[in-house]
């Protein structure tokens, strides 16, 4: 296969991740993330295999190269068993944590469910991918161009289906997210880069003497439909961002267009493109639904807003937990399983994020953990800055800074929220700063002299010793079982989710079967197979266990009913029947062979009535429980008497 080709292979690729991946509610599921994981690890093992068959390895010389193993063995780090006196000592929270729930081990992680750093892993690991294989695969400015497109495309139809979503419910504007501010997030990626992008069409329109010939020129040409096209995206993004009433996403969009005028300088161009799009928002806003975007900004300021509360008493109780955990912290995903040991708030629910990015990177990996992004970030600008500033091409210096502006925004939101953690946003946000890269650093076309210096400089290796050959076969190794270990994950996860739908079905059916709960231990059995450390998925099998172990027991006690009731030995069969249905209560049938005894052993036709009742509210279509409960309320009707 030819190298070009491969390299379509991999772009698409990419460009089918990170279309996909909003729509799977944000990524935000282990099924979701682990199958484009199992992606990107892919056509990471497809470029090494290239590179094996060529026998060169030319990469991009960058520091980020030293990132992805960095993170690995901080991840690795993370999950291994250490000697628990070793691990009381970098967190002294975990030795309170193991007395408490009296657990004490001779080896421990330093996380606290080593099985949730694997999950994070995943994403993270891929997320970088993303960066490092955009740098070194896009080198025109077609594929840049391909990229945005992509991203477009897939933002309008995320807001399109937002907007009727607000339309049709008259609710705040997120889907396919799971959350409001989420959806914000990602749309907080794309305006900077569509303004950006419409300062950089408008420059390229040719004055006129005239401001009518210059609006038939933007009609007319290529250009001009861009123009109109981008002034359309910037607006319904911007419109999106404001209707999902997330004051941090409305914060960070207005930081990001600081931001980019403050990156373009006096650009003209951006200034007027950044006021046609706030004019329009403001139109459409305050001609929809103002006085809500305007309320909530009002309670904010005012203080009185009641997630600004809870938002305070979780930082404080996760400061708290950063304390007891420092270096290490509590492990990639461990966050839910910590905070309760350290939650002071009186409210009956699960906290899964701290409602911070930056407290979420101390929380789950400590000082560590935080240097590491931090790094990255630092990384970018120091290499990317200098490159900017030299830049003569509008192109280049248009796409690096709504890249950059965007991060921006994502770095302000971050403060009050967590979308950063979205896996969905994490790769688009990795995907726009790999082209920001490119865009500064390769040769899009011939550079001036004051340019030539800083463009990108590729290292290329010889491959031709075995040992060099064997290393590259055991990154490709690497890569392909990292890939099928995230594909089994997402399939062991969709197995779970299978699971607990039947689980939840069979709890409102009263017409279960042997075979219904066989096939429930199945399910999640299977999910314990594909991935067995998973300890949600072991407490699942047992209670499945557990019920059908119980529905088998229940079913015999109601043989021994059935065979009292025949001899009529009515007090061992109501005792039966009373056993039975403790030990399966979703059952119908044990409601109206209760009910039938009551009436013709004790003659307690009330007592027949509230379990004909029992029956009807589990299985509410049979027909045979309708006729018998209507006739039964005809009897009564004619003898009022006989209810007891």
């Amino acid at each position: 296969m030819k190298a070009r080709n491969i390299e379509s292979i991999v772009s698409g690729g990419l460009f089918a991740v990170l279309a996909a991946s909003p729509f799977a509610f944000g990524s935000v599921h282990p099924w979701s993330y682990g199958i484009e994981s199992s992606a990107i690890f892919a056509l990471f093992a497809i470029v090494l295999l290239k590179v094996w068959k060529k026998g060169r390895l030319k990469i991009t010389s960058t520091l980020s190269n030293y990132l992805l193993p960095s993170a690995l063995l901080f991840f690795t780090l993370q999950a291994v068993p250490l000697p628990s006196s070793i691990v009381y000592a970098v967190s002294p929270g975990r030795a309170a944590i193991d007395a408490a729930s009296g657990r004490h081990a001779r080896y421990e992680s330093l996380a606290l469910y080593p099985w949730a750093v694997k999950q994070q892993a995943f994403f993270l690991a891929a997320a970088l991918l993303i960066f490092l294989l955009t740098i070194n695969l896009v080198r025109r400015k077609e594929q840049v161009e391909r990229f945005q497109a992509t991203l477009y495309i897939t933002g309008l139809i995320l807001a399109g289906l937002a907007l009727i979503q607000r339309v049709s419910a008259g609710e705040p504007s997120f889907l396919p997210f799971i959350n409001r501010n989420h959806f914000a997030g990602y749309m907080e990626l794309l305006v900077p880069m569509t303004v950006s992008a419409l300062a950089y069409n408008l420059g390229r329109l040719r004055k006129k003497e005239s401001a009518k010939e210059t609006l038939l020129q933007a009609v007319s040409s290529s250009t001009g439909s861009k123009i109109i096209f981008l002034l359309f995206l910037a607006v319904i993004f911007s419109a999106c961002i404001v209707l999902t009433y997330s004051r941090g996403g409305m914060g960070g969009m207005i930081f990001s267009l600081v931001v980019l005028a403050a990156l373009t300088g006096r650009n003209r161009n951006i200034a007027l493109a950044s006021a046609v799009c706030g004019a329009a928002i403001v139109f459409f806003v305050f001609h929809t639904d103002g006085g809500m975007v305007a309320g909530r900004v009002e309670r904010l300021v005012n203080g009185t807003a009641g997630s600004a509360f809870l938002r305070e008493e979780t930082w404080n109780d996760t400061a708290s937990m950063i304390k007891a955990f420092p270096a290490p912290g509590v492990g990639l995903g461990g966050f839910e399983t910590a905070f309760p040991y350290f939650k002071t708030n009186s409210i009956q629910m699960n906290f899964f994020q701290p409602e911070s990015d930056y407290l979420y990177v101390l929380a789950e990996g400590g000082i560590i953990g935080l240097s590491l992004a931090a790094a990255f970030i630092l990384i970018f600008f120091y290499e990317t800055w200098g490159r900017f500033r030299l830049r003569k091409d509008p192109f280049a210096k248009s796409v690096y800074a709504g890249a950059a502006a965007g991060l921006s925004a994502l770095l302000v939101h971050g403060l009050v929220d967590t979308s950063l953690h979205m896996p969905s946003i994490l790769f688009t946000c990795s995907a726009l700063l790999g082209l920001a890269y490119v865009s500064v650093s390769v040769r899009f076309r011939y550079p001036t002299d004051g340019e030539r210096d800083k463009y990108i400089r590729a290292k290329s290796l010889s491959l031709a010793g075995f040992p060099a050959k064997a290393a590259i076969a055991a990154c490709i190794t690497l890569a392909l079982a990292a890939s099928a270990a995230a594909l089994s994950s997402a399939a062991a996860d969709l197995t779970y989710r299978f699971g607990l739908n039947l689980k939840s079905r069979l709890a409102l059916s009263g017409t279960a079967s042997r075979r219904d709960y066989e096939e429930l231990r199945g399910e999640f059995n299977a999910a314990c197979v594909l991935d067995p450390f998973c300890a949600e998925y072991e407490f699942e099998r047992g209670r499945a266990e557990e019920w059908l172990a119980d529905y088998c027991a229940a079913k015999e006690y109601l043989e021994r009913g059935l065979n009292g009731r025949s001899r009529e030995y009515y007090t061992a069969a109501l005792e039966s029947y009373d056993e039975s249905l403790h030990l399966n209560p979703y059952s119908s049938f044990g409601h109206l062979l209760k009910g039938r005894l009551l009436a013709r052993g004790f003659g307690r036709m009330g007592g027949q009535e509230r379990q004909y009742e029992a029956a009807l509210r589990l299985n509410p279509t049979s027909e045979f429980i309708q006729a018998q409960v209507r006739h039964l309320k005809e009897r009564l009707a004619y003898s009022p008497g006989a209810v007891q």
